[in-house]
């Protein structure tokens, strides 16, 4: 059945109220986090089970919905200092869902669940989340990094946003095992303060909504907003978009769910939407990402598509206008996209973009990565991308390794970790797609060898007179340099490690490096032989074997991060770059660097010891040293 005609005898299956007048009207304002202390029947705090007792009451307990032994269950967590919320399942549904304790080692988010029973210790009214797992010598005190991440689940850059009036830096990270999005604000993108879980997951039409990825902006009245469309979906179609407003420029309590549109395709989770935009024309833009096929199961060889509608207001009312994206295609070209575009973002007019703010960029997330498309697009027509080598490439590389074989992009093969990803935008203006100035993104870093995870550093976009994507730390991340700790400028040392081991000053947390090579026009060009791979090294241990590499290949032509010594493995990413120089952060087992201002590779080290903290360079000694300098860096982050 086509769109239109669903759309047609959408009514007539459900009623569902779709927003058409302003915002503000009768909103019903939510608590952040208004936690049920139970205990509670017909209800669970789902998920983070760290042991699960069977249980065998006797027929004397049975009486109202087995009281007696659910409070053996609750006694059972309050005695145990891990636990932080639990649920007891009655005998009441027989075999399907035997009789059991669970305890969690947090609080994790309730649902309706009809023969159980839940609730919390005292301890929930203190909990933040998990610590960061591992030794603490591999904890970050740079990248912010709250404890609802380090809890299994999805944890992507649901939102983003910088209201002007109050100075605050938004960003709002998927926790749905916590509830619903982890909100964080920051004056400065460099200290950043948690506010907890808001929004949270609310009963809806559809089933319990808990915020899948989706955006925040600010509506036509100049009221902050998010987004999103509920998950999971216990329909097969028409679960609207929907908005929350926010009571006041904190945006740490919000308003009842406010429906702007129903989503009608094959898909269950036709889902993620990019943040809707204001176009040159004065319309609104908004769309939901799903495959091109239109159909739940299958791969989808077609790849992705994001569906388009439009309205005069935020408010709407909203049609349907087409399509604004469709691809397979990925980085690597022997590998093609197989189901919907995930947690997408849109945003255009960088900096320096040579078509005079014309430029666009769509982002997707497959394979563990955050790859982008650059390109242009008219008001209410399609997104055409570019067919520049440069205008399809991977935001960070950590998800690549190199081959045993084959040169640039044909020499990288993926490594199957999810490690940066799920990258979302913020700037000076919400219409991160046609008002003018500074891009900053940041994204999603999973640890998949501890089981933790942060949110990636801040890093400017700006476009270069090629229309190629460039990318840099943001420079307020420079207040947190405390001391220097080496430099060294052109003719003093090269590249072979003749530069002493140099230790990361006492008491600092963290260090900055940035390096720069006098490669020559013969071996840029190849007229003559490529040298050995060279470059900085980091976390070096005294007297054994561990450390991490960033190096430049050009045999290859691959940037690495070489962490064979450390974690068994190498990442690489292509060697575009627009000058021989690398600018990496090291924040304890976290490694940021970018190559040349264009390629990035995220990486944890993760070092044997706490004194595995020296750095030097790397190489046979046939490429000039241009410069050097490293920084230590004060905590900002992760406060006990």
């Amino acid at each position: 059945v086509s769109y239109q005609q669903r759309e047609q005898i959408a009514p007539e299956k459900k009623t569902m109220p779709i927003l058409h007048s302003v915002l503000v009207a009768a909103l019903i304002c939510v608590s952040v986090r208004a936690w049920d202390y139970g205990p509670t029947y017909g209800q669970d705090y789902v998920g983070i089970d760290y042991n699960v007792t069977a249980w065998h009451s006797p027929q004397s307990m049975s009486a109202n919905h087995w009281y007696a032994a659910m409070k053996l269950c609750e006694n059972y967590c309050l005695q145990d200092p891990r636990c932080v919320a639990w649920t007891y399942c009655t005998p009441e549904a027989g075999p399907s869902d035997p009789e059991r304790c669970c305890l969690k080692n947090g609080v994790p988010v309730e649902v309706p669940a009809n023969t159980h029973w839940t609730g919390l210790s005292p301890r929930a009214a203190n909990w933040t989340g998990p610590p960061y797992p591992g030794p603490a010598h591999v904890h970050p005190t740079i990248h912010f990094s709250p404890g609802c991440l380090h809890i299994d689940g999805w944890h992507d850059i649901a939102g983003a946003l910088y209201l002007q009036k109050t100075n605050t830096h938004h960003v709002f990270q998927g926790c749905p095992l916590s509830g619903g999005w982890h909100h964080a604000t920051s004056s400065d993108l460099v200290h950043w303060e948690a506010h907890g879980i808001a929004p949270t997951a609310a009963a809806t039409p559809f089933g319990f909504s808990s915020p899948c990825s989706g955006f925040a902006t600010v509506d036509d009245h100049g009221q902050a907003v998010v987004g999103y469309r509920q998950c999971p979906s216990t329909d097969q179609d028409g679960v609207p978009l929907s908005i929350r407003v926010a009571a006041n420029e904190t945006m740490e309590t919000f308003g009842q769910l406010l429906n702007l549109f129903p989503v009608y395709f094959q898909r269950r989770l036709p889902y993620d939407p990019v943040r809707p935009w204001v176009g040159t024309d004065g319309h609104w833009y908004a769309t939901i990402a799903l495959d091109a096929c239109n159909r739940s199961g299958p791969a989808c060889n077609l790849g992705g598509s994001a569906h388009m509608w439009t309205a005069d207001s935020l408010a709407g009312p909203w049609r349907h206008i087409g399509v604004l994206f469709s691809s397979n295609r990925t980085v690597l070209p022997d590998r093609v996209q197989v189901n919907e575009f995930v947690t997408p973002d849109y945003f255009g007019n960088l900096l320096g973009d040579p078509r005079g703010g014309k430029t666009r960029v769509f982002t997707n997330n497959f394979d563990g990565y955050t790859m982008y498309f650059i390109g242009t697009q008219e008001d209410g027509g399609p997104f055409i991308p570019d067919q520049s080598p440069a205008a399809l490439s991977a935001l960070d590389w950590a998800s690549f390794k190199p081959r045993d074989s084959g040169v640039g992009i044909n020499g990288l093969a993926l490594s199957g970790q999810q490690i940066f990803s799920m990258a979302r935008t913020l700037s000076a203006d919400p219409n991160q797609v046609v008002a003018p100035g500074r891009k900053v993104i940041v994204g999603w870093l999973q640890d998949n060898t501890l089981d933790a995870a942060s949110m990636s550093l801040p890093r400017d976009l700006t476009l270069g007179p090629d229309a190629a994507l460039r990318q840099a730390f943001v420079p307020e991340l420079q207040s947190l340099r405390t001391e220097t700790l080496a430099r060294y400028r052109a003719g003093e040392v090269n590249s072979s490690a003749v530069l002493p081991l140099t230790r990361l000053a006492a008491g600092a947390e963290a260090m900055e490096i940035h390096a720069c090579f006098n490669v020559s026009a013969e071996v840029r060009s190849g007229r003559a032989a490529a040298p050995a791979p060279f470059g900085v090294r980091v976390l070096a241990c005294s007297g054994q074997n561990a450390h991490g590499d960033l190096l430049f290949d050009m045999a290859r032509q691959h940037v690495v991060v070489d962490r064979s010594t450390t974690d068994g493995d190498m990442r690489a990413g292509p060697l575009e770059v627009d000058e021989y120089c690398l600018h990496a952060i090291v924040d304890h087992s976290i490694v940021e660097v970018i190559f040349g201002n264009r390629t990035a590779i995220t990486a944890f080290i993760h070092a044997p010891d706490p004194d595995c903290t020296l750095f030097s360079l790397v190489g046979d000694g046939s490429v000039e040293l241009a410069s050097f300098d490293a920084w230590a860096l004060r905590q900002a982050n992760n406060f006990a």
